[in-house]
């Protein structure tokens, strides 16, 4: 029912067929799990790589695959998928948003935690494969249909609230694992020692040093509150998309049908250029016999493609719009492209921050064996014994005989008495 990973130094292998038809839809150009930011109090940004850089996340905003996530001191943010699932962060968090699969292409199978706290309530799904998982440095939290809280103790240890079905928790190996029930917790120490379940209470109350005491009756009015309309700076009915996350950089809604056309060529140049660089890193990783680093760049090539080509088709059609004079038809086309070439450039990040074995290698490997002989026993081949059996009187500097059994015609001497038997 419960399924767990093995190790944190995975990488779980991207849905890059469903990312890459879910391009042709908009709000999904952010990859299939992109999320919408539902509430942000205080500050929050993305980024593609946990070093940056970031962009500011407001209400409306989008995260999609492999993003970062960070909040500030005294931040929060709230993020929904399109299955329905909804995650919200604590103040000093950082958080990566994992691939989806293709079974449930509309929610991350996992998000890695790096500090701070997370709570979620991931939807039950109806068939496909529903598995999805939160990681930290040394503890994996597996569900299917949950409510839970989990946090990165300052002691380093990772404690995890189940508050309504059931989540199995393990170690960053997938050992030890702990079934926790409704109204029940854990913690995983910084050993990676897992803890029986203990009543929620106590890991509550360990959970307001990082959040306040407040965090509950947040999430409760954040439980009854309805979707949030769209922020007042946003655009028009007609008018382009204007959101954080995958966006529009310009204001279309005063550049003419020609206009997008031309700056559409100039993108899909750019994304080009990109793919070209991303190949010839696959090149490179290829000479080097680089297995690891390999598989990590044709997975981003692989998606580059697939973005690339809804760019080229929506810009055919953006210069069929131009020259029909359909300026919403043209303004839609533009986003499209506008939005891949967003999506190429944080892929081309993603293939240049791939990393391969060789990044591990340290130089010639040198063995040192060290024996203790109080624990090594006695020989049995160098000790007190018949003569004849010792190797290094007898025969380690030739046949010690003076029969010359060199010479062919000469049979050797049977071999002396040995007082071992088999």
């Amino acid at each position: 029912m419960i399924m767990m990973g093995q190790s944190l130094l995975r990488h779980v292998v991207p849905a890059v067929v469903a990312g890459a038809v879910l391009l042709v839809s908009l709000p999904a150009l952010a990859g299939g799990a992109a999320g919408t930011v539902n509430y942000v109090k205080g500050t929050a940004e993305r980024g593609a790589t946990v070093a940056g850089p970031f962009q500011m996340l407001k209400r409306g905003g989008t995260v999609g695959e492999g993003e970062f996530i960070k909040t500030g001191p005294d931040s929060r943010i709230e993020v929904k998928f399109g299955d329905g699932s909804v995650m919200r962060l604590a103040a000093n968090t950082t958080l990566q948003l994992g691939n989806a699969k293709p079974g449930r292409p509309q929610l991350p199978s996992e998000v890695t935690l790096s500090s701070g706290l997370l709570w979620a309530r991931i939807a039950k799904a109806v068939g496909g494969d529903a598995r999805f998982a939160v990681r930290t440095h040394n503890a994996v939290a597996g569900v299917r249909g949950t409510v839970l809280q989990t946090f990165i103790g300052a002691d380093g240890s990772t404690m995890t609230a189940v508050f309504e079905g059931q989540v199995g928790v393990t170690n960053a190996l997938g050992a030890f694992e702990k079934i926790l029930e409704s109204g029940k917790g854990n913690a995983v120490l910084a050993d990676g020692t897992v803890l029986d379940a203990t009543d929620i209470k106590d890991i509550l109350a360990k959970a307001d040093a990082i959040t306040g005491s407040d965090w509950g009756a947040f999430n409760t009015e954040r439980d009854n509150a309805k979707d949030e309309a769209a922020p007042a700076d946003a655009p028009k009915e007609g008018a382009a998309p204007k959101e954080d996350g995958l966006k529009v950089r310009e204001d279309i809604s005063k550049m003419s049908p020609q206009e997008m056309s031309s700056k559409a060529d100039q993108a899909l140049t750019e994304m080009r250029a990109s793919l070209r660089s991303a190949v010839d890193l696959v090149a490179q990783a290829r000479k080097q016999k680089d297995i690891v680093r390999l598989n990590c760049l044709n997975e981003r090539v692989t998606q580059m493609k697939g973005v690339l080509k809804v760019a080229e088709d929506a810009a055919v059609v953006l210069q069929e719009s131009a020259g029909a004079g359909d300026v919403d038809g043209a303004r839609t086309q533009y986003t499209k492209v506008a939005m891949a070439q967003e999506r190429v450039s944080q892929l081309r990040v993603q293939a240049q921050n791939c990393v391969g074995a060789e990044s591990y290698y340290g130089g010639d490997t040198e063995v040192v064996t060290d024996i203790n002989q109080a624990l090594a026993g006695g020989d049995p081949f160098f000790g007190d014994r018949p003569v004849g059996v010792n190797p290094v009187d007898d025969y380690s500097n030739g046949p010690k005989s003076p029969i010359d059994n060199t010479n062919p015609d000469v049979p050797p001497p049977p071999p002396p008495t040995s007082s071992f038997q088999p």
